[in-house]
């Protein structure tokens, strides 16, 4: 053990001037490094239309510029009609014969109608004979057989007259329900043709708000592109947004084993790719629930795809003209691990023999005082026990 020690102290001898440090009682904190992205606040999300009942692919047709000041209910985008106006055609052809059908079956309903109405005109004749045939023989004159017989036709013609005013009754309560059948088909056909002239009314996308028009990087099948005349995206897929550039945020993904030791109030430090240089800052506003995997969020094909990361909103404390959605950045966030705890610089160790020692000040130039590690970073050390707050640590120089 001697000879390490005198070994060290000729290490801390042999360099030059060492430098010091003072033991303090501070809060630990972690400093870790992420990659994100920036984004704005406020924006409303643009999506391609929902198509209803209908299952083609939509291409675009028409994008308007990035970057361009667009007022709400201005077509933005289209897509190309002729599947759209296809549907609406076979809609339309179904809608004319489901009208033509109910004009039908209400001409056929009509007539069976009279036909029957008839039949109940004719029935009452026939009994108003019969009965009349049998009140002329009051004084009964007639054979008593030509009498028996004219009963029984007064009674046959009773029967089916009543015959017929059943077939009658019968004939409103189907006649009702076919009617009620028929209408019930057109206002199919017709809600069908409502939601085909929805669908292609939906193919001209319009600003939901007033604001910048602007094309993120989206899912566009298996890769991440910008929406542009002749790709094609499913019905539902966010394809743009309206921005509003005086508020940013930047969304950072960490692993989890990272994201536990952050907390929403953490400085932030930022670097923004496009604009190395430009120093912004920060601070930690939500942190999600739930980690999402590289596959989901960045159409990650390859074995990176697996690993999840949780999303960090950070919102920053100033706004530039040159910031845009997307521009990628490096955030380095510091958070507390330990409140009010002895920190010295992780330089200031000498670690022998997997036992920790510092030189302090007061020391002779042969003496290491040993102590005890609690947490370190890549910076910092917490020291349990073995100096106090106070205490000037001498620092060896770097080897060169």
């Amino acid at each position: 053990m001697i000879s390490s020690f005198l070994f060290l102290l000729l290490l801390i001898s042999a360099y030059g001037e060492s430098r010091t440090a003072i033991a303090q009682t501070q809060d630990f904190k972690q400093v870790l490094a992420f990659r994100g992205e920036l984004d704005v606040v406020n924006k409303s999300d643009v999506f391609s239309p929902t198509l209803d009942e209908s299952y083609w692919t939509l291409t675009a047709n028409f994008v308007i510029q990035d970057g361009i000041l667009v007022q709400k209910d201005q077509v933005i985008i289209t897509f190309q009609e002729m599947d759209a106006k296809a549907d609406l055609r076979k809609a339309a052809r179904a809608h004319h014969l489901e009208l033509k059908d109910l004009e039908l079956k209400e001409f056929e309903l009509e007539k069976e109608k009279q036909e029957l109405l008839v039949q109940q005109k004719r029935h009452r004749i026939n009994l108003k004979k019969a009965q009349t045939y049998l009140l002329e023989d009051e004084q009964h004159l007639l054979p008593r057989i030509e009498r028996e017989k004219a009963k029984l036709e007064v009674q046959a013609a009773t029967l089916e007259l009543d015959q017929a005013n059943k077939a009658r009754d019968e004939f409103e309560k189907r006649a009702e329900t076919a009617r009620e059948v028929q209408k019930i088909k057109l206002e199919d056909a017709r809600e069908e043709l409502d939601k085909k002239l929805k669908n292609l009314e939906s193919m001209e996308v319009k600003a939901p708000v007033t604001g910048i028009f602007y094309r993120p990087l989206v899912n566009l099948g298996n890769s991440k592109e910008k929406i542009q005349p002749g790709k094609s995206v499913s019905g539902g897929t966010k394809i743009a947004e309206i921005v509003n550039f005086e508020k940013f945020v930047s969304r950072i993904y960490a692993v989890q084993s990272d994201a536990i030791s952050i907390s929403p109030g953490d400085r932030v430090q930022l670097e923004i790719t496009a604009n190395p240089g430009e120093k912004l800052s920060g601070k930690v506003q939500e942190i999600e629930a739930f980690p999402i995997s590289r596959k989901e969020r960045l159409s990650d094909q390859g074995p990176g795809g697996a690993l999840k990361e949780v999303e960090i909103k950070v919102e920053l404390d100033q706004a530039f003209d040159w910031m845009r959605p997307g521009m990628s950045l490096m955030a380095i966030v510091s958070t507390t691990l330990e409140k009010n705890q002895l920190v010295i610089p992780l330089a200031a160790l000498l670690n022998v023999d997997s036992k920790f020692f510092v030189k302090t000040q007061h020391q002779s130039s042969n003496e290491l005082q040993e102590v005890q590690l609690g947490h370190s970073s890549l910076t910092e050390a917490v020291i349990t026990s073995g100096i106090k707050a106070g205490d000037v640590l001498i620092i060896p120089p770097t080897s060169p």
